[in-house]
């Protein structure tokens, strides 16, 4: 095979993963866009497969993710082929274990391996990047979302990856014996077939331990990212929340949600500000959940804080985990040099631990956890707030950076998956979208689409239920990986004993 062939095989591979996800959204494509690159892997040294499977790598993450260029071209090239790297790793080690394993193993250990390494390079705190993992392309079909309240996303990716491979492997024994058979390949995608299915049994279950339902109302202004922040837009932006919260009270919700920083300025709590938005929920005696810049002494936080329907303060809880290049910028003055506007960008300070929420409503009272933007990419901050008691969780976030683009759709569908691995309802408040409810399944029942400005009223029934993924967390993905270091040992052991008895 010709390097140029390798090249458009390498590019094919990355231009059907980008397909599989928003925009096209053709989430099908993914359990043969693998293919190609496969091609490539079975047929060359691991050298080779890291150049092939990073050009695959760069050419998906720089199409998936071309919002990164509202940056600046430089930014968005430096992320393509820096996050291409972990396609490139993948690929050399998948050409390795090819080399050394058996077809049985194969399609054991290439899908455990892709896994471990998207779980690396997407649940590691702030340097974290989880765009572009396999699973994400399912949002939306209820086989996946159901098989992920048992082994997560990550197992849904390990699911694709299974099927890329049986097939590759199916279309090898075919291409020799030009006859069908029944082979290991064959026995693979018929467990990923029957995992699909118990996907879809479980996701037309009803979760057990259903709680109470509440009433709740998304409020998403739709504020401008270059606005934000003016000083001389401040009073426009809180008259269109004081009016969006009147305008969400009239429908007598349980509680009223504001989106990541709804407040266009970091505020103390005795600021003019803060005591606005306290009145706002005297005013319409409902409590509000709001999104809040604050300033704590010398140290600048991104917080979610609770006020009752007489505006007295409940709770808070700060973000754990700033958002990369957002709310913490590494590296300067290097990064600055690059995209200069950086420099206006503060680092905020790491909440330390996470707040579990008790709101009284009637006669009981909800609790619930908080994610704020970025942090609902995290399977670890998900589980660890239902664990601690959260019967529903919210979602808070901003997204007007990438304005009208597919960023907002990707982390919409990022939060699909924390409600379906933990069996819990979830609602998402946007600035600018998308907002919206997802049922305990990931079902979205109620949306207000990107770039909207309104009120969205879901019915959210709290739950105290567990899924298996929920009290059993990564033990899916650790076992693979402990299983594909057996198959390993196995490997070199056999070889050092072959080399004793021919020596």
């Amino acid at each position: 095979m010709t390097c140029a062939k390798r090249i458009v095989l390498a590019a094919l591979a990355g231009g059907l993963l980008i397909l599989s996800f928003p925009w096209a959204r053709q989430g099908w494509l993914v359990y043969l866009a693998l293919l190609p690159l496969l091609v490539i892997i079975y047929n060359t040294r691991p050298w080779q497969a890291w150049l092939y499977g990073w050009l695959t790598g760069a050419v998906f993450f720089g199409g998936l993710c071309y919002w990164v260029s509202f940056y600046g071209l430089l930014p968005w090239l430096i992320m393509a082929v820096g996050i291409g790297i972990f396609f490139g790793a993948a690929a050399a080690g998948a050409s390795w274990l090819a080399a050394r394993l058996g077809s049985a193993a194969r399609l054991l250990a290439l899908p455990a391996l892709w896994a471990g390494l998207e779980i690396l390079r997407s649940e590691t705190g702030v340097y974290s990047f989880p765009f572009g993992v396999l699973g994400y392309s399912q949002a939306g079909w209820q086989p996946a979302l159901g098989l992920a309240s048992f082994i997560g996303v990550y197992g849904i990716s390990f699911v694709i990856v299974i099927v890329n491979v049986a097939l590759f492997e199916a279309a090898r024994v075919w291409r020799k014996e030009k006859s069908p058979r029944f082979s290991a390949a064959a026995a693979a995608l018929s467990v990923a077939i029957l995992a699909l299915a118990l996907g879809a049994w479980s996701a037309a279950t009803v979760p057990a331990g259903a709680g109470p339902v509440i009433k709740v109302a998304l409020v998403q202004a739709s504020v401008p990212q270059d606005e934000k922040w003016l000083a001389t837009k401040r009073d426009q932006i809180m008259t269109e929340y004081k009016s969006l919260v009147r305008r969400a009270a009239r429908g007598h919700p349980d509680v009223i949600v504001l989106p990541e920083a709804a407040l266009p300025a970091y505020v103390e709590k005795d600021s003019p500000l803060y005591e606005e938005l306290v009145g706002w929920a005297k005013d319409v005696e409902t409590p509000i959940l709001a999104g809040v810049p604050l300033l704590k002494g010398n140290e600048a936080m991104n917080t979610a804080v609770l006020f009752d329907g007489r505006g007295r303060f409940l709770a808070d809880y700060a973000k754990m985990i700033p958002t990369l290049f957002g709310e913490q910028v590494p590296w300067r003055p290097v990064t600055e040099f690059i995209y200069p506007m950086f420099r206006s960008i503060g680092d905020i300070t790491a909440g330390r631990t996470q707040t579990i929420f008790r709101l009284p409503i009637h006669r009981e009272a909800l609790t619930f956890g908080v994610l704020i933007c970025s942090e609902s990419f995290y399977q670890s901050l998900a589980r660890q707030a239902v664990g601690r008691g959260g019967e529903t969780l919210f979602v808070i976030t901003n997204d007007a950076w990438f304005r009208s683009s597919s960023e907002a759709r990707l982390h919409f569908d990022m939060t699909a998956f924390r409600a379906a691995e933990n069996g819990r309802e979830v609602t998402q408040t946007g600035n600018t979208g998308i907002s919206g409810h997802f049922d305990a399944s990931g079902h979205p029942v109620e949306t207000l689409g990107l770039g909207n400005t309104g009120v969205v009223f879901a019915k959210v029934q709290a739950r105290t239920g567990r899924t298996l993924y929920g009290r059993g967390g990564w033990f899916f993905p650790y076992a693979l990986l402990m299983v594909t270091a057996l198959l390993l040992g196995l490997y070199l052991a056999g070889e050092r004993l072959h080399k004793a008895t021919k020596g």
